[in-house]
């Protein structure tokens, strides 16, 4: 697994996200705290400070960034050959939105172009997060993944309103179209 982040672990980050005390007085880098968090559970990490548009040749990118530029350059510049999907996290406060983009197919990719018009229920992706919107964030970032992997439909787009226990969940076909999730057949 690669992390790439530039920032460090401020005071105002340790309540809101998982980071213990002694990271925000020794201002230690996100991506180092984070690494030894997943190293202490066995996963293999290379940490990077900023992405610097280099190809990101790996099955899954999942970006979270909280600028709008950032984030269409990691789109459009970072999959590389091996690259199948882009999972893209915006949260402000309580609110999450999710997309979930097959890279290969030329309608999700003009779906999620097109999300760059409008930010739903005026979404501050810049706004502090309680720390169980970033829980909800990695749960459901883990379930689309194994969906993935095993084959199964995957949420195009999820809008997720932790105030009000409300999650939308949106399987689209072609852009600007919504429809349900295929059925999977009965178990026998």
């Amino acid at each position: 697994m690669s992390i790439w982040d530039d920032d460090h672990i401020e005071a105002v980050n340790v309540g809101l996200q998982v980071y213990g005390r002694n990271s925000a007085r020794f201002h230690v880098d996100k991506t180092e705290a984070l690494g030894l968090t997943l190293e202490d559970n066995g996963a293999k990490v290379e940490q990077h400070g900023r992405w610097a548009g280099e190809t990101l040749n790996t099955r899954f990118i999942v970006s979270a960034v909280d600028d709008w530029d950032a984030r269409q350059n990691i789109f459009n510049e970072g999959p590389g050959r091996k690259t199948g999907h882009l999972i893209d996290l915006r949260s402000g406060q309580e609110s999450l939105l999710i997309y979930t983009v097959d890279l290969q197919n030329k309608a999700a990719r003009e779906a999620y172009l097109e999300s760059f018009e409008v930010t739903p229920y005026d979404l501050d992706c810049r706004s502090q997060g309680a720390v169980y919107v970033g829980m909800r964030a990695g749960t459901e970032v883990a379930a689309t993944v194994a969906a993935i992997l095993r084959g199964r439909p995957y949420p195009f787009k999820q809008v997720v309103n932790l105030s009000f226990f409300d999650t939308e969940v949106s399987y689209a076909v072609e852009a600007g179209t919504d429809l349900a999730p295929p059925r999977l057949a009965a178990p026998r």
